[in-house]
């Protein structure tokens, strides 16, 4: 009975092996088969000019624009230095927008006017006292608009209650914002 499974099998391989060949070869329409240079990909670079040692966190889009959320930081100060670079996607122009030291950023939502909202997480923690260390920190959301003003602020886990926020997103009528167990809708002005 062995033998006979692998005569069985010794044909299925090979039927198998033939029914992948069968396509090959066959002239049929391949005479009529253009290359469409409209439609064949090309990769276009667009140039931006950022600051050495800039990490990335995210990058998104709004309308015309390329919203690049990141920082350099400095091993020597240990600094880390935050920004946003919107980039003009038709004219390759670009500006930043300087978000500040001692912050972590969580996410960022860009707008079609050209603001953009960053979450980022403050940290106020105070070590002047080894002993008694205060532990601060805020979990904050501000809209920036394009010139680097800040436009609205609100302080989401002393004002709204939430204590993490790690997405936010456009929708109609508003800002959805989620956390590990909130879902919150507020209005573009920051107000619920």
């Amino acid at each position: 009975m062995s033998k006979f499974k692998r005569i069985v099998a010794g044909v299925l391989v090979a039927a198998m092996s033939v029914s992948l060949l069968a396509g090959c070869g066959k002239k049929g329409n391949a005479a009529h088969a253009k290359i469409d240079k409209n439609t064949v990909y090309r990769e276009e670079e667009l140039p931006v000019s950022v600051p050495d040692n800039y990490y990335v966190n995210l990058v998104s889009f709004a309308g015309n624009k390329a919203f690049i959320t990141g920082y350099v930081y400095d091993p020597v100060t240990y600094v880390q230095t935050n920004s946003v670079i919107i980039v003009d996607i038709a004219t390759g122009e670009s500006k930043t927008i300087n978000l500040g030291t001692d912050r972590w950023i969580n996410t960022s939502v860009p707008f079609e006017n050209g603001n953009v909202g960053v979450v980022y997480e403050e940290n106020n923690t105070d070590f002047s006292d080894p002993e008694n260390p205060v532990y601060d920190y805020a979990y904050i959301f501000e809209i920036y608009s394009p010139d680097g003003k800040s436009v609205a602020k609100k302080n989401l886990n002393k004002e709204l209650g939430i204590e993490y926020t790690n997405s936010v997103l456009q929708i109609p009528g508003g800002l959805l914002l989620m956390s590990y167990d909130v879902l919150m809708v507020i209005d573009d002005k920051l107000n619920n």
